[in-house]
């Protein structure tokens, strides 16, 4: 259950969104696609506001016709993603049939969009079948099937999870280059935050299914005020720290859905707990300015 979420991407922007699994990250940009599954879940209420028209007041109808051109996704896992009795070229014509190409026009832009995310001899990878490419390939396919037609935002869920660290570093690059070109708003999901450090903007830090801490890329890493947001920078080994010391862990894992409190979600887990904090709920705070933390008792621990 995702509650009290609020965020903002503008052009050429990217937002990082992190946290554990099961913290509601996936939930969040499945519930911007409209695309949550029934009956297991719903959509209570909420605002996806994209150049000043609320896209929730639109018919599921007229969503299909968003998805996709204005609003696009490229998800987890490339390897189940594709469908593996079709070629690649009839998947990206799929995709390119609803912006009204001819046939030989659908042609030209599937190789020119297989091309542009780094894809060579497009005419023949058109004709090849999802188990003939490799996960970095499906990937790229992927993102290529997102920005067929030209979307303002891209919201890609872990696209890097399935990949070796060198793909995942091209798959990155290729994300970045695209979103330059496009100029689009890129929501990127992960749990890696070497990787926020590396492309983000700003970040969203989740934990049971609420905004724990907002904040510039910058002032995240270099002072975080949540404790949740700090014990996950401190879980990460410095490449210049030559100790043996064993790696901080946070204790506990994410509760299951209904086994949340009514104070502070992180609170069976903080080591810094205090009695307001159960029976509490701390609401987002914005005493460092744009930095905004869900804490009554925030922390500064200068990491970087």
């Amino acid at each position: 259950m995702v509650n009290q979420v609020d965020f903002s991407v503008g052009p050429g922007e990217t937002l990082g969104v992190i946290g554990e699994s099961g913290c509601g990250k996936s939930v969040t940009s499945l519930s911007i696609m409209r695309l949550i599954p029934k009956p297991w879940g719903r959509i209570d209420s909420g605002q996806v506001m994209l150049q000043g028209e609320d896209l929730f007041l639109r018919s599921a109808a007229d969503f299909r016709k968003i998805r996709g051109r204005e609003i696009s996704m490229v998800f987890q896992d490339p390897m189940t993603s594709l469908n593996p009795v079709l070629t690649i070229g009839v998947q990206l014509f799929e995709v390119l049939d609803h912006l009204g190409l001819t046939g030989k026009q659908k042609h030209q832009r599937a190789i020119e969009l297989l091309n542009e995310v780094g894809i060579s001899d497009a005419p023949q990878r058109l004709k090849a079948y999802a188990h003939e490419l490799s996960g970095g390939m499906k990937q790229r396919v992927m993102i290529a099937m997102a920005i067929a037609a030209n979307p303002k935002v891209l919201i890609a869920d872990e696209p890097t999870t399935a990949l070796d660290v060198t793909i995942q570093a091209q798959i990155l690059r290729l994300l970045k280059k695209l979103q330059s070109d496009y100029n689009m708003s890129l929501v990127l999901i992960t749990h890696d935050l070497g990787v926020v450090a590396q492309v983000c903007d700003h970040v969203l830090v989740m934990y049971g299914g609420h905004v724990v801490e907002k904040a510039a890329v910058s002032d995240l890493f270099r002072s975080p005020l949540h404790p949740y947001t700090a014990g996950l920078i401190r879980s990460i080994k410095s490449l210049t720290d030559k100790t043996t010391k064993k790696l901080y862990t946070i204790p506990g894992q994410v509760p299951r859905l209904g086994q949340f409190g009514q104070g502070c979600v992180f609170y069976s887990r903080c080591d810094q707990r205090k009695e307001r904090c159960e029976i509490e709920k701390p609401p987002l705070s914005n005493e460092a300015g744009e930095h905004q933390a869900a804490c009554f008792y925030p922390v500064s621990l200068g990491v970087l």
